[in-house]
């Protein structure tokens, strides 16, 4: 997403398209988590102001077991964002839980559980690399931070930078598929008569 706060503020809450596809239940799980993110960018402090024009980078990933999750990314570009990023999430999210963190791979990982009403699971964070990473998703945060660490990227995927290159930033979204992995996300979604054929099913 470009300009993320205002792309949710201008293009999504009163979108009826938006609306009738997060009515549906394997999606509501997406807009909670949305939803959530949003309003921490939205909290009124001059100190993230930086966060208005940043894109938002939104990854869906199998997580194994038929479920699937979401791996939120914002680039903060410098130190300086990065510290202030860290102790604004410490300072709101401790509004409503305990914040506990651990060490992976010598970088540091939050959780803490959002307000009960949002009725969402112990959101996990972290800052590496000046990136900020947030998840439901413990394993996923902590395969991006192994990610960054081995200097791996999307970029270097030849066929990947070529459609990342053409892309239209003046749009509010960007959508990038991975047609290898669709029918394994469809076969999410699916009956379990039709599971085994539906994710193993090739071009």
């Amino acid at each position: 997403l470009n300009n993320f706060p205002v792309f949710f503020k201008n293009n999504l809450q009163n979108n009826t398209i938006w609306q009738d596809i997060t009515a549906i239940p394997d999606f509501q799980k997406f807009k909670s988590q949305f939803q959530f993110i949003d309003s921490i960018s939205n909290k009124n402090d001059k100190d993230i102001g930086f966060l208005k024009d940043k894109q938002l980078l939104i990854s869906m990933h199998y997580t194994g077991n038929r479920n699937y999750d979401y791996l939120f990314c914002v680039g903060l570009e410098t130190e300086t964002n990065s510290e202030i990023m860290m102790d604004f999430l410490k300072k709101v999210l401790s509004c409503h839980s305990a914040i506990v963190s651990y060490s992976y791979d010598n970088i540091p990982i939050y959780s803490s559980t959002p307000d009960s009403s949002n009725n969402l699971p112990p959101f996990y964070f972290s800052i590496s690399d000046n990136i900020l990473m947030l998840s439901t998703s413990k394993i996923l945060v902590q395969s991006s931070v192994g990610q960054l660490k081995s200097n791996e990227s999307l970029l270097k995927n030849q066929s990947f930078a070529m459609a990342y290159s053409s892309a239209n930033r003046d749009k509010g979204i960007n959508l990038y598929v991975d047609y290898k992995t669709i029918p394994k996300y469809l076969s999410l979604f699916a009956s379990d008569a039709y599971y085994k054929k539906i994710s193993s099913a090739t071009n």
